[in-house]
């Protein structure tokens, strides 16, 4: 386990990995919802995979659901249900990339696209929200022995 000021720190960190993938992850909602371009969804599905790519590894590689699961050892199973996740909704995310290829003559996208991003929108902010729910989880005990 970390100490506390390393705590803070890693905590501080994945806060702001989240607030910027959430942002990307709104974003290309947005995009999907109006009318976009071939171009613009494919420059917005190159953001959105090199975040989510950063933001897996940073939770693999530093421990994110690790140090949640060394407070709270009940929730491993949990945690380890989301991190095989990670490589689903990643090759989700390529597919996606796949079908907005599709096709590729004309600057339209394909007709299935927008319904495609909309379940894969859903996925991730699911993931995203069981993420949080384990970590507040895991931390709640720590509030109420301290309150």
């Amino acid at each position: 386990m970390l100490n506390q000021q390393a705590e803070h720190d890693f905590v501080e960190t994945m806060r702001r990995v989240h607030e910027n993938l959430h942002a990307h992850i709104r974003e290309f909602r947005e995009l999907v919802a109006g009318q976009p371009t071939r171009g613009s969804v494919l420059a917005m599905l190159r953001t959105l995979s090199s975040e989510l790519q950063k933001h897996f590894e940073l939770e693999e590689r530093d421990g994110y659901l690790g140090e949640a699961v060394a407070h709270a050892p009940r929730l491993s199973d949990q945690a380890n249900r989301l991190l095989r996740q990670h490589a689903v909704l990643t090759e989700e995310l390529s597919v996606l990339v796949a079908v907005a290829n599709r096709d590729a003559a004309t600057d339209e996208l394909p007709a299935d696209f927008a319904t495609l991003a909309d379940t894969f929108i859903r996925k991730i902010i699911a993931h995203e929200r069981a993420e949080d729910n384990l970590i507040q989880n895991a931390y709640e005990q720590d509030v109420e022995a301290k309150d």
